[in-house]
């Protein structure tokens, strides 16, 4: 594995220290919005490849196996999906590929004028564990 460069641990870095209810927001609008495939499921992995193409690193993993920061990105703004009635976790195939289905309001999100608008709208209302809310 090659080693990344400054400009890629730095995309990492910006990635790591955003907002994760606005990462959340995009991720969403970029997995499902717009210019996406219509289905309402997706597998895991389009959702790591979403994720690293909006924090502009070549991939998730980019420090190698043992450095999965991005990835916990990933699983974070499914949770904030999940906790939002946005989307859910789930498998599919004859080898359970994890993959993110659409719910209802995520189905209305996504065929609103303004899924980032309505993104945002839906995960407004969460509180992370810990913090003051």
């Amino acid at each position: 594995m090659s080693t990344p460069s400054s400009d890629e641990v730095h995309a990492l870095e910006q990635l790591l220290s955003a907002n994760v209810f606005d990462v959340s927001a995009r991720l969403f609008v970029a997995t499902f919005g717009p210019g996406t495939a219509s289905k309402p499921g997706r597998e895991m992995r389009a959702v790591h490849e979403a994720l690293a193409q909006q924090a502009g690193l070549p991939r998730i993993g980019l420090l190698g196996p043992r450095d999965d920061r991005a990835l916990m990105v990933a699983l974070e703004c499914v949770l904030l999906w999940e906790r939002s009635l946005l989307a859910a976790r789930g498998w599919s195939g004859d080898h359970a590929t994890p993959t993110v289905r659409l719910l209802r309001r995520g189905e209305s999100v996504r065929a609103s004028a303004d899924p980032l608008t309505g993104a945002r709208a839906a995960l407004g209302n969460l509180v992370l564990p810990g913090t003051p809310g």
